[in-house]
């Protein structure tokens, strides 16, 4: 009977090492990135269904230029502070639609239609260029946009970012200093004046 309990122990313990090595496979976490971009819903302050759920002008709570939803708008936005030219482009060729349920600025055809399948103005970031007589203009290299030559003092912070090509488009980089930038100068220039 000693040999049966020294052999059931044996095995009890050896069944006992065996299910302690075998652990259940974690599955991989994978970070989160923090640059995708998260379905617009109709809480988003960028929602919409139509085009006339849009509206650009003024300043977020953050201190940003708005582009976004009336009802957004209403509650949030600081509608006496302006971003010049953010709307509309220096060169009046931006306007506000509704695109996959969410509001963004759009480049005008010169046919006054706005087709977001001939969008593709570039494909590198070589193919962007600056433009417009202060530098205040990343376009499609060769467009040669051709802008009214003043100057604000918002325009020397575009020396702070970088005209690339962004989902088919030339845009400007937004970054941190750039928009501070921005922020500031606008603050100092209460009137928009510009200099001539």
């Amino acid at each position: 009977m000693k040999k049966t309990n020294l052999i059931l122990i044996a095995a009890l313990v050896t069944l006992i090492l065996i299910l302690a090595s075998c652990e259940t496979p974690k599955r991989p976490v994978v970070p989160i990135k923090a640059n995708l971009t998260q379905p617009s819903t109709e809480e988003s302050k960028t929602f919409c269904s139509l085009d006339s759920d849009c509206i650009c002008g003024g300043k977020d709570n953050d201190g940003s230029c708005f582009l976004g939803n009336k009802n957004y708008y209403e509650a949030n936005v600081d509608k006496e502070t302006q971003c010049p030219d953010f709307c509309g482009g220096i060169a009046s060729n931006l306007e506000v639609k509704c695109v996959e349920n969410k509001c963004k600025q759009m480049v005008k055809k010169e046919n006054g239609k706005n087709d977001q399948t001939d969008a593709n103005e570039c494909a590198k970031d070589s193919d962007c260029e600056v433009g417009g007589c202060s530098g205040q203009v990343c376009a499609k290299g060769g467009s040669r946009v051709i802008t009214t030559c003043e100057y604000r003092a918002e325009y020397s912070c575009y020396k702070l970012t970088e005209c690339v090509c962004v989902e088919s488009r030339c845009a400007w980089i937004e970054k941190q200093e750039f928009v501070r930038c921005l922020n500031e100068k606008s603050k100092e220039n209460k009137d928009n004046e510009a200099v001539w």
